[in-house]
């Protein structure tokens, strides 16, 4: 980022191979060397998507080409094939499931960037804290976690 700003970490962004369960029951795929799926991912061999793939995965071959997160996430859900998600989108979705024992990874993090100039406008106040509210009250999806339990009011 440029010097002129001030940077606060709002969290992870954690990944993961999804797939549906019954691709995965149909496809043999389940994490297992020499399965018969499919992979979806992007085009770019040095993606996330490529690198999970050649080590988690190493035997599907590339099915369907798709560097679009979200046309991704529709793919997998549709049952064409195993790939990476970030996982608040994975774990979002309920007709997928991770694919086999991997343990998330890191995709990236998120920062807020403000302008020292506006810091202590109210509106980039008010903004700056819901932002970090909604990551704290989502890290759990974002980092690819289970989700908290609830507590039930017990009045």
């Amino acid at each position: 980022p440029p010097e002129d700003l001030i940077g606060r970490p709002l969290g992870q962004v954690m990944a993961c191979a999804y797939a549906t369960p019954e691709y995965l029951a149909r496809a043999g795929a389940g994490g297992r060397r020499g399965a018969r799926g499919r992979w979806v991912g992007g085009a770019d061999p040095a993606s996330l998507s490529a690198r999970v793939r050649m080590r988690h995965f190493p035997d599907l071959p590339l099915g369907l080409r798709l560097d679009d997160v979200l046309l991704r996430a529709d793919a997998l859900a549709a049952g064409l094939g195993i790939g990476v998600l970030p996982c608040h989108i994975g774990v979002g979705d309920p007709s997928l499931v991770r694919a086999g024992a991997m343990e998330p990874v890191r995709q990236g993090d998120v920062w807020l960037f403000t302008r020292p100039d506006v810091r202590g406008v109210a509106r980039i106040q008010s903004l700056s804290a819901f932002l970090q509210t909604l990551f704290n009250d989502r890290r759990h999806a974002l980092e690819g976690q289970p989700a908290p339990a609830q507590t039930e009011d017990a009045s």
